[in-house]
């Protein structure tokens, strides 16, 4: 036998047998989501375009016997449903939750107004106002400059000279 034709033949039955398993692994994993989606929420899926359903009545009522049985189940392994725990008493998670939300809510309210109804701001002063008031605050500024400086030169001698006596010591 010629080498090509068996490495074509290979190939082929290759090339075969990868779109079999597609076509499988798709098939399955359609099958898969729609019968965890009717097993977990009831929800029928949309029916094929080439599947006919004649006995829809039939689907219908299976899926309710499902649904129950599905309740039944969860209210076995859990011990109650959804409706006694919507007539429970609050307990100390929900009590947490309560004072969490609250927390929230007056978080949102308080940053809310902080952020779109910030305090009035003070009126502008009058530029003639402003002008005095900035030279009043120069004269402080030179006031308080002048006290910290030293005395003069000649001044602070003849305080020494005098404070000092000549000859003593």
């Amino acid at each position: 036998m010629n080498d090509d034709s068996l490495l074509k033949q290979g190939l082929l039955g290759i090339g075969t047998l990868g779109k079999q398993v597609g076509k499988g692994v798709s098939e399955e994993s359609k099958k898969t989501v729609k019968s965890v989606g009717q097993q977990v929420v009831g929800i029928e899926s949309a029916p094929d375009a080439n599947a006919e359903n004649p006995g829809r009545e039939k689907t219908s009522a299976m899926q309710a016997n499902k649904s129950k049985e599905n309740q039944e189940l969860l209210k076995a392994m859990y011990g109650k449903s959804e409706t006694d725990s919507a007539n429970t008493p609050l307990t100390g998670v929900s009590q947490d939750n309560q004072k969490l939300a609250q927390l929230r809510q007056q978080f949102q309210r308080d940053y809310w107004e902080r952020t779109f109804n910030s305090p009035k701001r003070e009126p502008e002063e009058k530029p003639a106002e402003k002008v005095e008031r900035e030279k009043e605050e120069e004269r402080w500024k030179l006031q308080e400059k002048e006290k910290k400086k030293p005395p003069p030169l000649a001044v602070s001698r003849e305080q020494n000279k005098t404070e000092s006596r000549v000859g003593s010591g």
